[in-house]
């Protein structure tokens, strides 16, 4: 009975690791899933895409925070202001929230794919647990966009 209880004292605070990390780690991976689609779009359409924070959780509109707590929305942004979904702008996607205890945030409210050089705005978002005593256990991920629309992630510190 002892030995189990030892295995049990062991074992469960790694499995609550493993699962933090798992999360964390799915959803970078839907983020920068989302990101390499709408990149992907740009070269298959002819027309700069972006990437928006949902403004509710009905994602019908863009927001101009730079807290994604909503999802996100992709579409074709060929008309009007840049990261507003306007004129003939098409939804080709959406992205839903964050998972339970983990938050998004970003340098910006959107991120524009270009279809020319230079059109692409550089941008970073930043995956966090809410509670940040958690942090210690899962560190943060970090995403970034460069200039040329290339999207890379990285395990961040918690501050």
């Amino acid at each position: 009975m002892s030995v189990f209880a030892v295995l049990v004292a062991i074992g469960v605070p790694a499995f609550t690791n493993l699962v933090s990390n798992q999360r964390i780690a799915t959803q970078a991976n839907s983020v920068v899933g989302a990101l390499n689609y709408a990149r992907a779009e740009v070269a298959a359409r002819s027309v700069p895409v972006t990437v928006c924070a949902a403004s509710s959780a009905d994602r019908t509109a863009c927001g101009d925070s730079t807290n994604w707590q909503f999802g996100w929305i992709i579409f074709t942004d060929r008309s009007g202001n840049p990261g507003v979904i306007d004129g003939t702008d098409e939804v080709l996607q959406t992205g839903e929230p964050p998972v339970a205890g983990f938050d998004i945030t970003a340098s910006q409210a959107y991120v524009r794919f270009g279809f020319r050089s230079g059109e692409t705005l550089a941008q970073s978002f930043v995956i966090r647990p809410v509670n940040m005593n958690r942090c210690s256990i899962t560190e943060t991920r970090v995403i970034n966009v460069t200039a040329t629309g290339r999207v890379s992630t990285a395990k961040g510190p918690c501050s």
